[in-house]
This record gives C-alpha cells, sequence and structure tokens, in this order.
C-alpha cells in the first residue's frame, strides 16, 4: 500500500566509513578504535565505545598523530561533549603531542542553483592555548 508520500532515503555508508576514505584520500593510515560491546539486555542489544570516550579513528602520516570523532548532523552535541565533558581526556591527547579533530558530514548542493547534492565534511580542530586549555577553530572548506 503506497500512501504517496515520498520516503527519504537512508544513507548506508556510515560517518566513520566517509571518514575513513576522506583520510585515505589525503594519504593517511587510519585505524577504528572504537568497539562494539554486546549487550542483550540493552536497547539495540549493544553500544559503541569510544577510545577515551572521545575517538573512533586514528589517523597517522609524516609526524602527524591524529585522533578523529566522526559524526554526521549531530555536530554541536559531538562538539559540545568534546569540549565540555570530555575536556580532560581531549587536553591529554593534545598535550601529548597528538592532534584531535572532529568530522561532521552533511548534504549540502554541489553547486548554487543545481539540485545534485553532496556529501561535505565540517571539520573542527582542537588545539591547547597558552595556557594549556582547550580551544578549537573549524578548518577552512575548499
Amino acid at each position: 500500500m503506497d500512501s504517496g508520500k515520498k520516503r527519504k532515503k537512508r544513507s548506508s555508508v556510515s560517518p566513520t566509513m566517509r571518514t575513513l576514505e576522506f583520510l585515505r584520500a589525503r594519504g593517511y593510515m587510519t585505524g577504528i578504535v572504537e568497539r562494539y560491546i554486546s549487550a542483550p539486555h540493552l536497547p539495540g542489544g549493544g553500544k559503541r565505545i569510544d577510545l577515551f570516550g572521545t575517538t573512533d579513528i586514528i589517523a597517522i602520516k609524516r609526524n602527524q598523530l591524529w585522533a578523529i570523532q566522526s559524526c554526521g548532523l549531530a555536530f554541536s552535541d559531538h562538539h559540545q561533549k568534546l569540549y565540555v565533558e570530555k575536556n580532560l581526556e581531549v587536553c591529554a591527547w593534545l598535550d601529548a603531542g597528538g592532534r584531535f579533530a572532529l568530522i561532521g558530514w552533511r548534504k549540502l548542493l554541489a553547486k548554487r542553483g543545481g539540485k545534485r547534492k553532496i556529501w561535505v565534511p565540517r571539520i573542527r580542530l582542537y588545539e591547547l592555548d597558552e595556557k594549556g586549555g582547550l580551544t578549537w577553530k573549524d578548518a577552512e572548506q575548499n
């Protein structure tokens, strides 16, 4: 039975998979560091656990070691978690010499006035300020 309403097509590619592809295309060696914990008593049968509660992917290239949190449209929620709830963990990673980024994915028009949409990353880079506190800036998109 067709109600006449168009169903919104869901993407079968996860934000983590998009991020892995994005990083590998730029020459990074990558690995997933989140894990799935089976728990039949929980809704959905389990939950995903990030490394240090902050990191889905580790990426390396030359002298760069990145911790990456990837997400879809819940970019603000993930930023809030990293900046407030997991501030200590992110600062410890940065203080040890690593780099940290949040990469969120959204669909935008390929060109102004067009109809075709493409997946585009939104990248937020985290750093330590001169006092050792956490600060961030959005990376410029090409």
